[in-house]
């Protein structure tokens, strides 16, 4: 998130010296037109942001940018058989992947290497809870 804001401030720093230096060769019209545009973006921002934060599709999509910049979550796993008894339990940092057929899970350790990990559909019952830091 805080890169999000990083490229923000960057914009309207960019924005904010584009606007100085047009604002002295161009006519009335024109700033009044470069204006609204830039409320147009401002606007557009405001909105991605209010979404990001405040419906659960948008920190869905949190969730998983963060998985992706960080490769993959703090997490813990539990793979049951169909009788409920535990094959499988893993907690650290990994990537999960489904289909159809499998889960796949990438098991990241220190160096960022990974481990790929397939669990089959008719294993039974896989519990993944992610583990706040």
């Amino acid at each position: 998130m805080i890169g999000f804001w990083i490229l923000i401030l960057v914009l309207t720093i960019g924005l904010a010296i584009f606007i100085g230096g047009v604002i002295y060769s161009v006519t009335k019209k024109e700033i009044i037109a470069l204006l609204v545009g830039v409320a147009i973006i401002v606007l557009g921002i405001m909105g991605g942001n209010w979404w990001m934060n405040n419906t659960a599709s948008g920190l869905r999509m949190r969730i998983t940018w963060q998985a992706e910049m960080n490769i993959g979550l703090h997490r813990n796993i539990q793979v049951f058989t169909a009788t409920g008894v535990l094959v499988y339990e893993y907690e650290g940092r990994f990537d999960v992947d489904q289909n159809e057929n499998r889960i796949i899970i990438d098991i990241i350790n220190e160096n960022n290497e990974a481990r790929r990990v397939y669990v089959s559909a008719p294993a039974g019952v896989v519990i993944i809870s992610e583990i706040l830091e």
